[in-house]
């Protein structure tokens, strides 16, 4: 197939794909079902999962895709992976609360993130990184600058992160003096960082390709850092096609990581077991 030069194609059925979403909502027809891992699925999902796999099949009939609801099929011969969230933070769209996301990110045929689309209607915000390597990251089609830090950028009282609702299971924040919050979506939280509007990390305990794929292209596109936390690289050939990460993973400027990975540590095993 030739080289795909935009993914904007989509962007009309990423716009319906919200309203078709809030329309479940609006109208109590959610059907809140746990899927085998106890993670939430509604019907609303499935909806705009089919609607977007028409669109990319209709716009780029050659490309692998993989959805977190209808399948992932890869072939490593084809030059392109789509990959679909059609809502990221499912839970936070089951009880009516602003921070889901639907998500279509690109790998090339290297795997490497090269576009993506986070789109969260009930923020009012549309991140697109496309094609174009040189081209930028827009919210809302006014483009987003690059992200710089002064260079005695410090950890303080306000700095604050954006974590994984399922972090303190596991780990604490040693020495850290600022503030935590969790919207829900993980893909919405690392545009919330890629936008600088006071969040300098995006965390996620475990992601699977579709959670990660798009705003990993609209991270590195802004100059951040998307790693996992002990700093080794995200790479995709282990996770393909429905694998999740084993290692937590971060999203942030490469200096603001090397100051807060550190302070993310393990609990004691002791505090790992149950309450008796």
């Amino acid at each position: 197939m030739p080289p795909i030069t935009t993914i904007r194609s989509l962007l009309p059925a990423v716009i319906e794909a919200g309203e078709l979403a809030s329309s479940y909502s609006r109208r109590g027809a959610l059907d809140v079902r746990f899927k085998a891992d106890r993670s939430v699925v509604t019907a609303a999902d499935q909806a705009v999962e089919a609607l977007l796999r028409d669109a990319i099949q209709a716009s780029f009939p050659d490309v692998n895709i993989l959805g977190e609801e209808g399948g992932a099929a890869y072939d490593a011969s084809r030059p392109y992976t789509f990959t679909i969230d059609p809502i990221d933070g499912t839970a936070a769209f089951a009880s009516r609360t602003p921070g889901w996301a639907i998500c279509i990110g690109v790998l090339n045929q290297a795997l490497q993130p090269i576009a993506g689309i986070v789109s969260a209607p009930s923020w009012q915000s549309l991140f697109v990184a496309d094609v174009e390597p040189a081209s930028p990251v827009t919210l809302n089609d006014v483009p987003l600058a690059p992200v710089a830090i002064s260079a005695d950028a410090q950890i303080e009282a306000n700095t604050t992160i954006l974590i994984d609702s399922k972090l303190f299971q596991t780990h604490y924040m040693r020495g850290f003096p600022g503030k935590c919050r969790s919207f829900g979506s993980t893909a919405l939280h690392v545009c919330l960082v890629a936008q600088q509007t006071g969040m300098v990390c995006a965390h996620a305990c475990s992601v699977y390709p579709w959670d990660i794929v798009a705003a990993h292209a609209i991270a590195s596109r802004v100059g951040l850092t998307v790693q996992y936390l002990d700093g080794a690289p995200l790479v995709y050939a282990d996770l393909l096609p429905d694998k999740p990460t084993t290692c937590h993973v971060v999203a942030g400027h490469a200096a603001v990581l090397a100051m807060i990975c550190p302070r993310i540590v393990p609990l004691p095993p002791h505090l790992l077991g149950p309450l008796i």
